[in-house]
Formats: structure tokens, C-alpha cells, sequence
């Protein structure tokens, strides 16, 4: 009897470890996809930042579907998916995207609760936000 005990708990320890090892393997490919693509929004062309956040906005869809990382937070989450949202709709407007860009604020807001910006609540306040990253203006 103890020694399956000892078994069945070797394997729930692993078991822990082994998803650990998961959340913070998903948690660092989240962090570098953010950072690419907080790069190309600061310094690159347009379409190409707007391809990065793209990238970077699919990683996190996916990490939403298969639920909180929790490494990284609910918190942490929503406001990665803010600011994604609403540079995405800056990029589209300044590149005269205009239904693309109400579509990426209609989605940026969805998340302004769930990330404590509160004041987040139209157009005007979310980008004004989100364009103080943005060194300089890159054209298409």
C-alpha cells in the first residue's frame, strides 16, 4: 500500500512540475511575441508592425482559449490584449483603415475592465494611451 502511495504521489508531483514547466515555457513565448511586436510598433513601417501585433494578437487568443496562464494573470492578460487592440486600431487609422481600425477598438474596450482601465471607455482616451509608445509615426 505504500508503495503505490509513494507512486501515485511521484506522479502528481511530476505532474505539477511538468506543467510548470508549460506555463512558463507559454508565458516566455508570450513575452517575446510582445516584444517583437512592441518593437515593430515603436520603430517599423506600418504593415509591418501591424503584422507583428497580428502575430502577437494570435498568441494571445490562443493562450486565452486554453485558459490563464497563471504565471501571467487574468489582470496581465487583459491588458496585453488592450494595448494590442488599440495599437492595432491606431496602425489601421493612420493607414486609412477605417472599419478594421472601429473593429479593433470595439475589441480593445471589451478588455478595459478586465484590465483595471476603467477610464478606457471610447476611442479618444484608448489611443491617446497606447500612441505614447510610439516614437515616431512610420508610413506604409
Amino acid at each position: 500500500m505504500g508503495l503505490v502511495l509513494g507512486i501515485v504521489g511521484t506522479m502528481v508531483y511530476l505532474g505539477k512540475v511538468a506543467a510548470q514547466g508549460m506555463f512558463l515555457t507559454r508565458a516566455a513565448e508570450i513575452s517575446a511575441s510582445g516584444d517583437a511586436a512592441g518593437d515593430a510598433y515603436e520603430h517599423d513601417r506600418t504593415q509591418v508592425a501591424i503584422g507583428a501585433l497580428l502575430q502577437h494578437l494570435a498568441a494571445l487568443q490562443t493562450d486565452e482559449k486554453l485558459g490563464i496562464n497563471p504565471l501571467m494573470g487574468s489582470r496581465s492578460s487583459a491588458m496585453d490584449m488592450l494595448v494590442t487592440h488599440g495599437r492595432l486600431a491606431e496602425l489601421y487609422s493612420e493607414s486609412g483603415q477605417t472599419n478594421q481600425s472601429a473593429q479593433q477598438v470595439g475589441e480593445a474596450l471589451k478588455y478595459a475592465e478586465a484590465s483595471g482601465c476603467l477610464w478606457a471607455t471610447n476611442q479618444e482616451t484608448l489611443l491617446r494611451f497606447v500612441s505614447k509608445g510610439r516614437a515616431t509615426k512610420m508610413q506604409p
